[in-house]
């Protein structure tokens, strides 16, 4: 609540230079009382920094620049079992083509949410991509063998 708060009263709707006055020092002080009285005193102060996750606009070009971190990190790692959560088996390594990369960015960066952030780019990733390619590996018809091939539509 108050990062958002900051964010709209020093950050939204100003330009660069205006961001670079912002009063973030304020902000550290303001979350690091509320992390006070929320966990006391011995453990904020283990804290060295807070720094806040500001909201970020979702027309900029830094929806973009996450999108690909988040694909990348996708890629390949189709799971075996969905509920094999050590990350150990996998179906296989896929090696994925992007076809008109620029509107799968534009298509996923509709999914931003402030509330979330970065966070809502990564879930349409996962939902979007992830899930798509999944289903498309899995239903390849016959056994699946190292030169199979699998296309996954938007």
């Amino acid at each position: 609540m108050q990062i958002t708060k900051f964010w709209v009263d020093n950050l939204k709707d100003r330009n660069h230079e205006q961001h670079k006055l912002a009063p973030i020092r304020d902000l550290q002080v303001t979350l690091k009382q509320c992390i006070i009285q929320t966990f006391g005193a011995p453990l904020t102060g283990r804290f060295s920094a807070i720094v806040p996750c500001l909201p970020f606009y979702p027309s900029t070009k830094e929806n973009a620049l996450l999108l690909p971190t988040n694909v990348c990190a996708s890629c390949g790692m189709v799971s075996v079992n969905p509920n094999d959560t050590d990350g150990k088996r996998f179906a296989g390594t896929m090696f994925v083509n992007f076809v008109n990369d620029g509107e799968i960015a534009k298509h996923i960066a509709q999914r931003y949410r402030e509330e979330t952030g970065a966070r809502s780019l990564a879930d349409a990733v996962e939902e979007e991509i992830s899930d798509n390619m999944a289903a498309a590996f899995f239903e390849q018809e016959g056994e699946i063998k190292d030169e199979s091939t699998a296309a996954a539509e938007l």
